[in-house]
């Protein structure tokens, strides 16, 4: 309501004048016809567009469109190999800006300093009789150790008590010396870092809570992260004593355990709601087979050109899936409605459009690039994905909606006597006869009444 008009005003104003659309400086000769574009049906005169339609006299010949073809087809084999060569991987420094102090700091421990060791993971036990479950309590301990990247026995206060206890040849026989040596244990040297991972009642004499420690392996790959997580988790929970696995590592690591599937679930919605709208807008069967996979096409090479940026599956790659399927839609389902709007056959069609509507997609392409191109020079890490996965999806979908999709158009495309312009013909030839009828039975009616009214008076 603001920019717009005035942007559209602008553009009026240099078509009267003949400017060129892109370069507006430029004018053109006056005989060679304003650059206002015609009446629907007729071709645009743009610099532009005659510029198009002289690439699509060589689009269309046959060694040009089986070159596009094969070219087609190896891209999405490509895209399809690197689809399944994809991994998950999260790592929260990413997001720190790059030339911050943080991420300087963290550079050099990764370099000089590297870590042997991964995450803290807590096997907690709830409350029961401490006392008479002892041999439970062991059972866990060596089967937390057992566990796959487990990198060494777990810091286990109960462990630790037994063998304070052996040294001073005292065992505690009963439930009272238990609680009572635990007490002891915890205020001496040798237990007192064990004090915090039990909790008492307030009495002292029974356990409410308490936790046994062990630390992974440095693991890195998702695969790995989400093995150590279900497998203790699976030893707590198979415990004959109540109990269960905590780290705060998995609330990060949850994601790996969903996220490819939210992934393909997510895209699979997103494309039938797209074919949805198609079916709707579009009508013909084979346009909308034609635009529908020039889309998925785009979303494949997408998905499958992660590898190739150094990208893996995560939360941000995955939001940028279900924007990319919205954007990818402009591309191709312009060039195939203005096919449908065209007349004549269909190499006439597919030339309509490429001097028309090709100009109109190329620009709208153009545009939304300038609009990202910023990103790439952003510290953050989410951004330079959303410039790399943008302009991936922005290159894909002017390649499939003005290079495949016309060459399909032009080998293919529906047959010529159907189009928009014929259709809308036909509702006002129906929309003519039933005038003509509503006149016509008007007219008899009041012929009627006359002639009932000249009766009457005779």
């Amino acid at each position: 309501l603001t920019f717009w008009f005035a942007f559209l005003v602008l553009d009026a104003k240099r078509r009267a004048a003949n400017r060129w659309d892109i370069a507006c400086c430029v004018k053109s000769d006056p005989d060679e016809g304003k650059c206002m574009r015609g009446p629907i049906g007729e071709l645009n005169t743009t610099k532009t567009a005659r510029a198009c339609g002289f690439f699509s006299r060589f689009l269309f010949k046959w060694p040009c469109k089986l070159v596009i073809l094969l070219v087609t087809a190896a891209l999405l084999a490509l895209a399809i190999y690197g689809c399944t060569q994809l991994t998950q991987e999260f790592d929260s420094t990413d997001y720190i800006p790059n030339g911050s102090s943080a991420k300087e700091f963290l550079d050099v421990q990764d370099e000089y300093f590297p870590s042997q060791l991964g995450v803290w993971i807590d096997a907690v036990t709830e409350e029961f009789d401490y006392f008479a479950e002892q041999d439970q309590l062991e059972v866990l301990v060596d089967d937390m150790v057992a566990t796959q990247y487990v990198a060494r026995a777990l810091t286990s206060w109960y462990t630790a008590f037994m063998q304070w206890s052996s040294n001073r040849n005292s065992v505690p026989t009963t439930s009272q010396e238990f609680y009572s040596d635990l007490h002891e244990f915890f205020n001496s040297t040798f237990g007192r870092s064990y004090s915090d991972d039990v909790v008492f009642t307030a009495n002292g004499s029974w356990i409410l809570t308490a936790r046994m420690r062990t630390i992974t392996e440095d693991i890195r790959v998702a695969t790995e992260k989400t093995a150590v997580m279900d497998d203790t988790r699976e030893v707590c929970d198979t415990a004959a004593i109540p109990a269960y696995a905590y780290s705060t590592a998995f609330l990060f690591w949850e994601q790996f355990k969903v996220i490819e599937d939210e992934a393909i679930l997510n895209i699979v919605i997103s494309l039938v709601c797209v074919l949805g709208i198609l079916i709707f807008t579009i009508i013909h069967p084979l346009m909308v087979i034609l635009i529908f996979f020039c889309i998925a096409g785009t979303v494949v090479v997408l998905v499958g050109s992660l590898n190739m940026w150094g990208l893996t599956i995560n939360t941000v790659t995955v939001i940028n899936f279900i924007l990319a399927i919205g954007l990818s839609v402009d591309y191709s389902a312009h060039v195939g409605f203005a096919y449908l709007s065209a007349s004549g056959n269909r190499h006439e069609r597919i030339r309509h459009v490429m001097m028309s509507t090709s100009v109109a997609v190329a620009s709208g392409g153009f545009s939304t690039f300038l609009a990202v191109f910023f990103l790439i020079f952003a510290r953050a890490w989410p951004f330079r994905v959303f410039f790399v996965m943008f302009f991936t999806t922005i290159a894909g979908g002017l390649y499939f909606g003005l290079l495949v999709l016309p060459v399909l158009l032009d080998t293919i495309g529906p047959e010529p006597e159907w189009h928009f312009h014929e259709l809308e013909g036909i509702h006002e030839q129906e929309d003519v006869k039933e005038f003509q009828l509503t006149q016509t039975s008007g007219s008899s009616s009041t012929s009627s009444v006359q002639d009932g009214a000249t009766v009457a008076s005779t």
